[in-house]
């Protein structure tokens, strides 16, 4: 149908098909390069789990009570310590955990994730 309609448009004559040789001439797409991918995403999971630890754990213990900023501005020192700011910051620490075993956890459904590309 094509043809027809390029014939139609060059008033009757045939047009060449342009694209035919350039098919026939390209041979199989390289393959991707994955290993790079998923060493990136292994790294990515790893600084999530790790940084989620630390948040979690450190606004409980007692260097979170005497570091540079306490240190520095004595004012701030009341916000930094309270339970309110603790939790606040441990709450990031179980939302970059969450995140990074979602990450792990393979999800049913298919080879293709929602996003519509193939999980690595």
């Amino acid at each position: 149908m094509n043809r027809e309609l390029a014939a139609s448009a060059a008033g009757g004559k045939a047009m060449p098909d342009i694209a035919a040789p350039e098919a026939a001439s390209l041979s199989a797409p390289a393959p991707r390069r994955r290993f790079g991918g998923r060493l990136l995403h292994a790294l990515l999971v790893v600084i999530m789990l790790e940084l989620g630890l630390v948040l979690l754990i450190l606004p409980w213990t007692r260097d979170w009570n005497t570091n540079f900023w306490t240190l520095r501005w004595p004012q701030v020192w009341k916000y930094w310590v309270s339970p309110y700011t603790r939790g606040v910051i441990s709450g990031l620490g179980l939302l970059n955990l969450w995140y990074g075993t979602e990450e792990i956890v393979p999800h049913g459904g298919g080879a293709a994730s929602p996003r519509g590309k193939t999980r690595i």
